[in-house]
C-alpha cells in the first residue's frame, strides 16, 4: 500500500467524505483530482479499502452510531515486531487525541515485504462513559471498558497472537495450542492458554489485576517469573507487589453487561470505578463514617452518571454535590 494511499485513509476530510457523502466534500476531492491526476489511482485505491472497514457491534445507541459517523478515525500504524510496548501505547494515545474512536475498524489486509511479514495494526479507543465488542480474526471476543485502547492486528502471523493493552477489557480465547494468546501491556504480560478472563490494566497502579473465570493463564512481569491462575483467581497488584487470591469473578467482569455487581462493597471502591467509567474526580467528606459502609446488589451503568449517583446515594445513604466533573460526598446519618 503507497504512503498516498496511508495519507488519504489518514485524512478527516476524507474518512467523512466516506461515511456521510457530503456533496461539499464530494465536490472538493473532485477538484483535488481534477488538479492531481496522478494520485487517481491511490486514491481509488484508498476508497476499495475504506469501503472494507466493518463496524462491528457496539453498546451504542441508534442516535450515538449516526454520531460516530462524524467522530470516527482509525489510524493506519506499520510497526515492527520488535518495536517497543510503549511506542506502541503512545502511538494509540495520539490516535486518541484526534477521536473518540467508540466502534471496531478492522482493515483487511497485510503486506509483505522481501525480508520481513509487517502487521498492520489497529486501534479500538473507547471513551469515557462507553463500552464496546469486538471480535478479532482468530475467532477471540473481546469487550473493552471505558477509557481503554486495545492495538491489535488485522490477522495474526507467527507463533504467538500479540494484542497491546492499556485500561480493562475481558476475552473469551479462542483455543490454539500451537498458537498462545499473549496480552502485552505497559507492566505485566498475560500468557492465555485459551480461556475466559479479565484484564486491568489502567495507568494508575490501583487498577492493575488479572481475573481467570475460566481455563489458565500465566502472568509474567519484568522482575517475577510467571505466576499461573486456576479459575477463581484474582492476581492484583498492592504498590510494586502481586498478591494471587480467591474471589467471586462475576464482580469483576459484570461490567461487560452493563452493571456493577456489589458484595458487601465499600463504596470507595465503587466511586473509583466510576472515576474511571464517567472520567469523574470525588472527594470524600466525613472520610470514617462514609468509606465503612459496604452495600450488595446492582448498580446499572447508564449513559447518564447521574443516574448512577442517584442509586448510590441511595444505596450509601450520602448525598452528593457536583460542580462539572467534580464531586464531593458528604456522610448521611443511616437512621435518617
Amino acid at each position: 500500500m503507497g504512503d498516498k494511499q496511508i495519507d488519504f485513509l489518514r485524512n478527516d476530510d476524507f474518512i467523512l467524505w466516506q461515511l456521510t457523502g457530503d456533496r461539499e466534500l464530494e465536490a472538493r476531492w473532485q477538484a483535488y483530482i481534477a488538479d492531481n491526476p496522478s494520485a487517481r489511482e491511490e486514491l481509488e485505491a484508498a476508497i476499495r479499502k475504506f469501503s472494507g472497514l466493518r463496524l462491528t457491534s457496539t453498546v451504542l445507541s441508534d442516535s450515538e452510531s449516526a454520531g460516530l459517523r462524524q467522530r470516527i478515525h482509525t489510524s493506519v500504524a506499520r510497526q515492527a515486531k520488535k518495536q517497543r510496548i510503549r511506542r506502541l501505547i503512545q502511538y494509540a494515545a495520539a490516535a486518541c487525541l484526534i477521536a473518540a474512536f467508540a466502534g471496531t475498524l478492522h482493515y483487511n489486509y497485510t503486506r509483505k515485504e522481501k525480508e520481513n511479514v509487517v502487521q498492520e495494526m489497529n486501534d479500538l479507543v473507547i471513551p469515557s462513559g462507553k463500552r464496546s465488542q469486538l471480535e478479532l480474526s482468530d475467532g477471540t471476543k473481546v469487550w473493552l471498558n471505558s477509557g481503554s485502547v486495545l492495538k491489535f492486528p488485522t490477522t495474526f502471523q507467527g507463533k504467538t497472537r500479540n494484542v497491546y493493552l492499556v485500561g480493562e477489557m475481558y476475552a473469551e480465547v479462542a483455543k490454539d495450542p500451537d498458537k498462545p494468546f499473549l496480552v502485552h501491556t505497559p507492566d505485566f504480560q498475560v500468557k492465555v492458554y485459551g480461556t475466559r478472563l479479565n484484564i486491568s490494566a489502567y495507568h494508575d497502579n490501583r487498577s492493575q489485576s488479572v481475573v481467570l473465570v475460566e481455563g489458565s493463564v500465566g502472568v509474567k512481569t519484568e522482575t517475577e517469573k510467571e505466576t499461573l491462575l486456576a479459575p477463581n483467581d484474582m492476581l492484583v497488584r498492592h504498590n510494586k507487589h502481586w498478591d494471587k487470591k480467591e474471589v467471586d469473578v462475576r464482580e469483576y467482569v459484570s461490567w461487560k453487561d452493563g452493571y456493577m455487581l456489589l458484595n458487601h462493597t465499600p463504596i470507595d471502591r465503587v466511586l473509583q470505578r466510576m472515576e474511571r467509567y464517567y472520567n469523574l474526580s470525588f472527594t470524600i467528606q466525613d472520610t470514617t463514617e462514609t468509606v465503612s459502609r459496604t452495600c450488595t446488589g446492582k448498580i446499572y451503568l447508564s449513559e447518564n452518571p447521574e443516574d448512577v449517583l442517584a442509586a448510590i446515594s441511595l444505596l450509601y445513604s450520602i448525598r452528593y454535590t457536583r460542580n462539572e466533573n467534580m464531586i464531593s460526598i458528604h456522610y448521611e446519618p443511616l437512621n435518617r
